[in-house]
C-alpha cells in the first residue's frame, strides 16, 4: 500500500505527463511575415533610407527656395539701385545745367572765350533736351520700385515739379538777357533753393537702407 508521499509523487508525475502531451498536441503558432527577423531587418533598412532621403530632399528644396528668394531680393535691390542712380544723375545734371544757364543770364560767364561760352550753351541745351526726353522714364522707375512707398513717390513728384520750375525760370532769364542784351542778376535764386531742397528730400526718401 502506497504512502501519502508516494501518492503525491505519483499525482505530480501524472500531471507532468498530461502537460507534456497537451503541449505536443497544440499546433505551433504561425509567425507573422513581418516579424521574421530577416524581413524585419530589411524593412527597417528600407524605412531608414526612405526617411533619410525624404529629409534630405526637404532640406534641399527648402534651401533652394531660400536661395531663390534671396536671389530675387538681390536682383530687386540691384534694379532699384540702378534706377535711382539714373534718376539722381538726371536730376543732378539738370541742376548743373540750369545753374549754368542762370549764371549766363547774370553775366557771370561773359569773360569766357566765345568758344567756351558757346560750348556751355550747347551743353545746357543738351541737358534740357535730355531732361524733357528722359523724365517720364525716370518717373516710371520711381513708381515701379517705390510704388509701395507713397512718401517717396510724393517727394519725386514734388522734386520733378520744382526742377521744372527752376529750369523754366533760368531759360526765361537767359532768353531775356540775350534779347535785351542786359544782365538778369540774382535770377531764380528762390527757385534754385526750392529745387535743391526737394532734391535732397527725394534722395533721403528713396534711400534703400
Amino acid at each position: 500500500m502506497l504512502t501519502d508521499g508516494e501518492k503525491q509523487q505519483a499525482l505530480e508525475q501524472e500531471k507532468f505527463i498530461a502537460d507534456v502531451l497537451k503541449i505536443r498536441r497544440t499546433p505551433p503558432r504561425e509567425k507573422k511575415w513581418w516579424t521574421i527577423p530577416a524581413i524585419t531587418t530589411t524593412i527597417t533598412a528600407v524605412l531608414t533610407v526612405a526617411v533619410t532621403s525624404l529629409g534630405t530632399y526637404y532640406m534641399q528644396t527648402r534651401l533652394k527656395s531660400q536661395e531663390f528668394a534671396l536671389s530675387r531680393q538681390d536682383l530687386r535691390l540691384t534694379q532699384t539701385r540702378d534706377a535711382m542712380i539714373t534718376v539722381y544723375e538726371l536730376l543732378a545734371t539738370l541742376l548743373k545745367g540750369t545753374e549754368d544757364r542762370a549764371k549766363m543770364a547774370a553775366g557771370q560767364y561773359d569773360a569766357l572765350p566765345d568758344s567756351m561760352f558757346n560750348r556751355i550753351v550747347q551743353e545746357t541745351n543738351t541737358i534740357d533736351d535730355r531732361w524733357r526726353r528722359e523724365r517720364e522714364t525716370a518717373e516710371a522707375g520711381v513708381y515701379l520700385y517705390f510704388g509701395d512707398r507713397p512718401e517717396t513717390v510724393a517727394e519725386w513728384v514734388r522734386t520733378r515739379s520744382q526742377m521744372q520750375i527752376y529750369a523754366d525760370c533760368a531759360e526765361q532769364a537767359y532768353g531775356t538777357a540775350r534779347r535785351t542784351n542786359t544782365h538778369v542778376v540774382n535770377a531764380c535764386n528762390r527757385e534754385r533753393i526750392a529745387a535743391e531742397s526737394s532734391f535732397a528730400a527725394a534722395s533721403k526718401a528713396s534711400a534703400l537702407g
